[in-house]
């Protein structure tokens, strides 16, 4: 079994997207960049990557980013020059470093959100701050894999 990182280690990136619109899953829903919704609609779909030591997480963790592009925040944080991968990635083993928002979140909903940071409520009504992954962490060579391709088999 592979922790996150170690699984996104053997997934190539998939960061070629175009700039259109994609069309939303619902009507009303937020408009999202290139093939976005199709990444997430897949995303939803996919079972537990069979690699992954933490297979429990999965579900909460795919939760949180449909939440994330539904309830509007995916649009808001793209609008504000965060990134596919900021809100959606995770680096890959030796990269401790880069989580994207919706691994982050845990189940916490997000209160607010802008160019730098997501504010979300802890259980015991303090503030847990997110701070928008670091750019230059990926020009270092940080390798970011979006969660949709954490389902595809691995051998």
């Amino acid at each position: 079994m592979a922790s996150w990182r170690e699984l996104a280690a053997r997934l190539t990136s998939d960061d070629r997207r175009g700039e259109h619109a994609a069309t939303p899953p619902e009507p009303g829903a937020p408009a999202l960049p290139g093939d976005l919704w199709e990444h997430l609609l897949t995303l939803e779909n996919l079972p537990p990557p069979p690699l992954l030591q933490e297979r429990l997480k999965w579900r909460p963790v795919v939760a949180d980013a449909m939440r994330i592009a539904r309830e509007g925040w995916a649009e808001r944080a793209l609008g504000l020059g965060w990134t596919p991968a900021d809100l959606f990635g995770v680096g890959e083993a030796g990269s401790d470093d880069f989580e994207g928002l919706a691994v982050w979140l845990r189940g916490r909903r997000i209160i607010l959100l802008d160019a730098t940071t997501a504010i979300s409520p802890n259980d015991d009504n303090s503030r847990a701050v997110f701070n928008r992954p670091d750019r230059r962490l990926r020009s270092a060579g940080v390798v970011v894999v979006p969660l949709w391709k954490f389902g595809r088999r691995q051998s």
